[in-house]
């Protein structure tokens, strides 16, 4: 007889070697650090003509408008200069998350009154809700346990956005 754990243990361990949901959502090519936007408008608009042209099915204008009617219900920023825009279309196939440091800090209505320097647009499809929503918790616990949005600041590059997030990602892990 098998011992009642170590099937479970097997699999634990198989799904700790696999890429992260998160990470199959983003690439280097969806980052964007040090850009200068006047308001949220702005800069979501920079973060969807991003998303269209590394994935060319997706229509910008659609992210945009989306993405700017959730932010009509209620403020995406969520406190600390950070704000987690998110929508679900059907013009997306897959979960995709889009990340940004800005010049400076742009009002995006926060309750903490903080202007947003770090910014994570997460499109997913009308199809898969559940993958928007695991992103967004796995975001929000990144940017929980520590030192991420000060590693996203200091990045110099969308190479170094990328790298700040994937070892954020495989820390937690």
């Amino acid at each position: 007889m098998w011992p009642a754990r170590w099937p479970n243990s097997w699999l634990r361990a198989e799904v700790r070697q696999m890429p992260s949901l998160l990470l199959r959502s983003t690439s280097p090519e969806l980052m964007a650090c040090r850009l200068d936007a006047p308001d949220r408008a702005a800069v979501i608009s920079a973060l969807a003509d991003r998303l269209a042209e590394v994935d060319p099915g997706v229509d910008s204008e659609q992210i945009q408008r989306v993405a700017l009617a959730r932010e009509e219900i209620e403020s995406t920023a969520i406190g600390d200069g950070v704000a987690l825009p998110h929508a679900r279309t059907d013009g997306v196939a897959a979960i995709r998350l889009c990340v940004a440091t800005l010049a400076r800090p742009v009002d995006w209505a926060a309750f903490d009154g903080v202007g947003v320097q770090a910014v994570f647009l997460i499109m997913g499809s009308r199809r898969a809700p559940a993958q928007q929503l695991r992103v967004l918790a796995d975001v929000s616990g990144l940017l929980r346990s520590g030192g991420l949005r000060d590693e996203l600041l200091a990045a110099a590059d969308a190479a170094a956005l990328y790298a700040a997030i994937r070892s954020a990602s495989t820390r937690k892990a």
